[in-house]
């Protein structure tokens, strides 16, 4: 099995697309289309970063379980049941060391801010107020279609 392969074999358990992991890892798009190799340190560094659960040895060699194992910390919150979630089933949250900062992301990752990049951060930024522009967008649509269909409406 490759890394690309493991890669997609981690992507698959969390319902996230292989272009999504790149993403949230800061790495090009397409980046385990275009190597065969494990990638240097710099970029192992904003893997773990990016994912913390995912056993970087097990990505290495294949050897070894796919998820580090839950730290003794660790809070599981039930998705199934918020009507407003996009996620379902559990997301872990494991309680962050004294003197450090975790996020956790759309996708139910958690990201420890004192490992990662400034670059990260401001690239995490960068999508959520793509997402807002986007939002923004969909709600104008949606009042002019309310306006149109009011103005069909009165018409009949």
């Amino acid at each position: 099995m490759t890394i690309k392969d493991r890669v997609l074999e981690y992507c698959n358990i969390k319902g996230i697309a292989i272009s999504t992991f790149e993403r949230m890892a800061d790495l090009s798009n397409g980046y385990f289309k275009k190597t065969s190799r494990f990638p240097h340190a710099a970029k192992r560094k904003q893997i773990s970063c990016a994912f913390p659960d995912l056993n970087m040895s097990w990505l290495i060699s294949g050897e070894g379980e796919m998820l580090n194992p839950e730290p003794n910390g660790s809070v599981h919150i039930n998705q199934d049941h918020n009507t407003n979630s996009t996620m379902f089933g559990y997301v872990n949250i494991d309680v962050p060391e004294k003197g450090k900062q975790k996020i956790l992301n759309a996708d139910g990752i958690v990201v420890e801010t004192d490992g990662c990049t400034n670059k990260q951060i401001q690239h995490y930024r960068d999508i959520i107020d793509s997402k807002d522009e986007q939002i923004s967008r969909l709600l104008s649509i949606i009042e002019e279609k309310d306006k149109l269909i009011a103005s069909i409406m009165e018409r009949m």
